[in-house]
């Protein structure tokens, strides 16, 4: 089995992601693994330019914005190793594969809504491209609240 050194958690900080931080840091102490808590933090600033969509990536996150990363972890999780806490800007999906690669991650794990239908298109899923592109195993967690709706029911 390959050894799981580099866990990463990336999480938007919500109540549906409380579950999966728990079984990131599980799992970190299970293998003795670093485990990186990674927020990323999308730009408020959207403007169109002739009809183009321009995101302003120039502002900086500000040190209450990395302290809710901590908070999120203490309050779901805060047990055993301190974790890593990161706040990145841009387009979640591409920040965490970006994360993962350039740092060594040997496993992701993150949670997902479980949107299904109409809802699903529209909002698109981080965790269903991470799990499509990255280069190291995802494992994802639904909210143990999540209840499944057959289309048509």
């Amino acid at each position: 089995m390959h050894k799981i050194k580099r866990i990463l958690a990336p999480t938007d900080c919500s109540e549906q992601a409380s579950d999966a931080i728990i079984y990131a840091t599980e799992i970190s102490e299970k293998f003795s693994a670093d485990l990186i808590v990674l927020r990323v933090f999308t730009s408020p600033a959207e403007t169109y330019e002739e009809g183009i969509l321009i995101r302003d990536y120039s502002y900086e996150i500000k040190p209450e914005q990395l302290g809710e990363i901590e908070n999120f972890w203490n309050q779901y999780a805060g047990y055993g190793r301190q974790p890593e806490c990161i706040g990145l800007i841009g387009d979640p999906f591409n920040e965490i594969i970006g994360y993962s690669n350039e740092n060594a991650i040997d496993m992701i794990v993150m949670g997902t809504h479980g949107y299904t239908g109409f809802k699903h298109i529209f909002m698109g899923s981080v965790a269903e491209k991470v799990v499509r592109y990255s280069m190291v195993p995802v494992l994802t967690v639904k909210q143990k609240s999540f209840e499944y709706c057959q289309a048509g029911r």
